[in-house]
């Protein structure tokens, strides 16, 4: 959340060089400060408001649950990580336009700590996800991409492009105001149907090939329209159901496997375009 009102603050303590912890007076209330240079400039105990000119971004956890997580998270995470984790959201936040979800404030240093320790011990989870939200969040990875690079500079470690992706992944839940367990469900869902279609088709739909670029398009649009309750006309419907009645029929099983998951019903317009791709799939076609 911004925070606009010139409030009195006392620096708690310096995360990294341009990142502090300040309390507001008298409310008591913890809140992100980012300067450059202002864990240099503003020893613990400094005091300061907020039209102060070195704070370029302030940030308070307005929610108490999440205060109490993120006071918890100052106890165990690394604070250096926490710093760096403020600085990404920042740079998020001014990348995309709009606030962030409270939560990426606990749940962004949250994963890197955890992150940084499995590279301690050599160990790397896979991301089966990657290629689609490579694909499917674009502005997202590509600013995990810079995330992960100003943890190497900040925190001499650098991140396997799977966490990158997670990285990517909880930009997006942020940026949507989605929960990062909700927006990996639906990638797993789009996964399955891609599996599902390599499998009837005998074929492999990997990142550069067109058609699996459009399936994911096409797929994507398709929850949001289910999320969001958005009509879809198809005019075409009758002619594809009786001219592509194999691909309609996968599409059909598709849209059964999507209300299983999701409990939403997919239209009969929304399994006519389907089929359209799942058609094109088959023939092997890149026009």
């Amino acid at each position: 959340m911004e925070i606009q009102q010139p409030f009195e603050l006392q620096v708690i303590k310096a995360l990294n060089n341009n990142v502090i912890l300040a309390r507001e007076r008298p409310a008591g209330q913890e809140m992100i400060l980012i300067g450059k240079g202002l864990g240099f400039l503003l020893p613990r105990g400094s005091k300061l408001t907020l039209d102060d000119a070195r704070i370029e971004k302030a940030s308070l956890i307005v929610d108490s649950s999440r205060r109490e997580q993120y006071q918890q998270l100052l106890k165990i995470v690394d604070e250096r990580i926490i710093g760096v984790a403020e600085e990404i959201i920042e740079m998020a936040s001014e990348r995309f336009g709009c606030p962030l979800s409270d939560h990426i404030h606990v749940a962004l240093p949250d994963h890197i700590g955890f992150a940084l320790e499995r590279l301690r011990r050599g160990l790397e989870i896979p991301n089966p996800m990657l290629n689609e939200i490579r694909n499917l969040y674009v502005q997202e990875y590509r600013l995990a991409k810079e995330a992960a690079t100003l943890i190497e500079q900040r925190l001499d470690a650098r991140l396997p492009e799977s966490d990158v992706g997670f990285l990517a992944l909880h930009l997006y839940a942020a940026r949507s105001k989605r929960d990062p367990k909700e927006a990996s469900r639906y990638l797993g869902l789009i996964r399955e149907i891609i599996g599902i279609v390599e499998g009837r088709y005998q074929v492999v739909l990997a990142e550069g090939n067109l058609d699996y670029e459009r399936l994911l398009i096409h797929l994507k649009g398709l929850f949001e329209a289910l999320e969001t309750g958005k009509k879809v006309e198809n005019p075409l419907l009758d002619k594809i159901q009786a001219g592509f009645s194999e691909a309609f029929a996968l599409a059909g099983e598709l849209a059964a496997l999507v209300k299983s998951r999701t409990g939403r019903e997919v239209p009969q317009e929304q399994v006519g375009y389907l089929a359209l791709h799942l058609e094109r799939i088959k023939n092997g076609s890149v026009a």
